[in-house]
């Protein structure tokens, strides 16, 4: 048998023990199986990024060959069911390469192929998508509910982090999905395939992509334009509130780890930080001197008061840094909407950063309070 790293932050070393709670956590909702993943920890060499690369890499090309046998034999869902298993063993498998690897590429489009495969060949109602936003087309994945029809259509659109993916927030989100919701999920500047295929990065002023999934949301039929809910995870926690204190159409927000002033996470960080490559690259500069300069624009510090609708911030013990409370403790002060607060805790669980290490219990915590907001509880 196996067991996990300890359930550390994924800011201290390299951030292995992080990953796989993550992994872990989404195995639930069809991003992994627990047997594959122990297969996989148990040959892996510390501390060797090399060996994470091949050993995730390997169990994604296994998981897609297997796919393909299920398909020869007509079993659909079970062909599947492994490819999207295979698509997030892919997105792990590139999380440690160097930018400008090659292979980081190659496996990420290996990732995207398998999930949508898998979701065509499932015949499961998820459908890739684009979003109009300015001369551009944003990537994402329209969402059916898989549970109870709701009586009243309700809608999420969902935005990420520094480095998910869309594919990877499908499991991410499942929950809300089997609770009768439709979401959207959309990457904008500095994300998956805008930042990879569009060469786009990041941008302080999200709301321009709010309001661009937004606008897409209402046109599709049966989407009720006044029951529409934002969602932000992890640096997406800036996003969505920074969307909100612009676009107001929005009825709920759920900050799922509140960043008010993204600067301060990184002005005392060494720029040997295992993310700051990520961070240069997702910021569009080649230095972190350039890249702490381009983070000091990412604050709403001056605009957070202006959020009308009922906000949720998810707030987690373990989340890494004393900055991440203080600052989530500094939104909810200013915020002057109905505002609730969700602190995940190591004794009840989810107390790793965006309750990674308990996605089933977020999922739980965020469904109930938008379910009661929107008269559905």
């Amino acid at each position: 048998m196996f067991r996990f790293l300890p359930a550390t932050s994924w800011h201290n070393g390299r951030g292995w023990d992080f990953q796989v709670w993550r992994l872990a956590s989404q195995a639930h909702y069809g991003g992994g199986h627990l047997s594959e993943m122990a297969r996989v920890i148990e040959r892996l060499k510390p501390d060797d990024a090399e060996s994470w690369y091949a050993e995730w890499r390997g169990l994604g090309n296994q998981l897609s060959g297997m796919a393909d046998e299920a398909r020869a034999a007509r079993h659909h869902r079970t062909a599947s069911d492994r490819l999207l298993r295979a698509s997030n063993y892919y997105r792990v498998a590139e999380f440690f390469l160097h930018i400008g690897d090659p292979r980081k590429d190659d496996v990420y489009a290996a990732g995207v192929r398998a999930f949508r495969d898998g979701i065509e060949i499932g015949e499961r109602p998820v459908k890739a998508v684009d979003v109009p936003c300015g001369d551009v087309s944003l990537k994402g994945y329209w969402c059916e509910p898989t549970g109870r029809s709701p009586r009243r259509p309700k809608t999420i659109v969902f935005i990420g982090g520094l480095d998910s993916t869309a594919e990877e927030l499908y499991f991410t989100g499942y929950g809300l999905l089997e609770r009768g919701y439709r979401i959207l999920i959309v990457e904008g500047p500095g994300q998956g395939g805008v930042l990879r295929d569009l060469k786009l990065p990041s941008r302080p002023d999200y709301e321009v992509v709010g309001t661009a999934a937004y606008e897409w949301v209402v046109g599709q039929t049966g989407v009720d334009a006044d029951r529409v809910a934002l969602i932000g995870m992890s640096l997406g926690g800036y996003y969505s509130l920074r969307i909100a204190a612009f676009e107001h159409r929005f009825c709920a927000l759920v900050s799922w780890s509140p960043i008010e002033n993204y600067y301060q996470f990184w002005q005392d960080r060494p720029d040997t930080h295992n993310l700051a490559p990520h961070v240069m690259w997702v910021l569009g500069t080649r230095t972190m001197a350039d890249a702490r300069a381009k983070m000091k624009a990412f604050n709403v510090s001056d605009v957070v008061g202006n959020i009308r609708c009922p906000t949720l911030l998810c707030v987690a013990e373990l989340d890494g840094s004393p900055i991440s409370l203080q600052q989530a403790k500094s939104v909810y002060e200013k915020l002057t909407c109905p505002k609730t607060w969700a602190y995940f805790t190591q004794e009840r669980g989810g107390a790793l950063h965006c309750e990674q290490d308990h996605l089933t219990l977020a999922n739980e915590v965020i469904g109930d309070w938008l379910d009661a907001g929107l008269g559905d509880a």
